[in-house]
């Protein structure tokens, strides 16, 4: 399951939920991948219960956790909702109940820049293509497994650069790989997973220093 931290950024000591401007979540994890990133600042508005509505995204509280989960209510039944992660597998075990203080994720902020989360009919298309982006992306990395010994052979060099807080793996002028320094790992660029796998670059290329240059074959 993945989830977001509460907190609050520097400096940021009130938190305003009918606004979201001053404060709210930082989210981390995959689950809701396409949606949000690591770092992204998930501004939530407290809503009554029942108006919430399939589609919509929400953080809850756990039954026995201390932090907040952020997915989709995908389902809504007589006093629960079942929720999922635009980029999880399944459903979450349990639903989600009045007592998890649920709240709509209303935006979320990211690079200064303050955008909005879709919800109900919108957010049910936009959970129907993260799906079925996610199923493309299984089939790429399924292809990628059985061709990537054929084509070991051919596969170039890379070259790690560090910039500006983010790592650069290069083949050539062309970039082939982007990992953040928040610790994300790598992530390949279109066609690049044929060649490599995300686990293989986590393992050989680890990110040096801002400015620093590293090759290896």
């Amino acid at each position: 399951m993945y989830i977001v931290f509460i907190g609050q950024g520097p400096g940021q000591e009130d938190i305003d939920l009918k606004t979201g401007i001053n404060g709210g979540f930082y989210y981390r994890g995959g689950s809701m991948l396409r949606v949000f990133r690591a770092g992204d600042r998930l501004l939530p508005v407290p809503k009554p219960f029942r108006s919430l509505k399939r589609g919509d995204v929400i953080c809850f509280l756990p039954p026995g956790s201390r932090t907040r989960v952020v997915h989709r209510i995908v389902g809504c039944g007589e006093n629960s909702f079942r929720t999922q992660g635009d980029n999880n597998a399944r459903p979450d075990r349990r639903p989600v109940t009045p007592e998890q203080m649920p709240m709509l994720v209303a935006a979320r902020v990211r690079r200064g820049r303050r955008s909005r989360v879709h919800g109900g009919a919108v957010g049910r298309i936009v959970f129907r293509i993260n799906r079925f982006r996610r199923f493309c992306r299984g089939v790429v990395s399924a292809l990628g497994g059985r061709l990537r010994p054929l084509l070991r052979p051919f596969r170039p060099g890379l070259r790690l650069v560090s910039r500006a807080g983010r790592g650069l793996l290069y083949a050539g002028d062309t970039v082939a790989a982007v990992r953040r320094a928040d610790g994300e790992g790598w992530r390949l660029r279109r066609g690049w997973r044929f060649f490599y796998s995300a686990d293989e670059l986590n393992r050989l290329y680890p990110v040096p220093g801002d400015g620093a240059e590293h090759g290896r074959q």
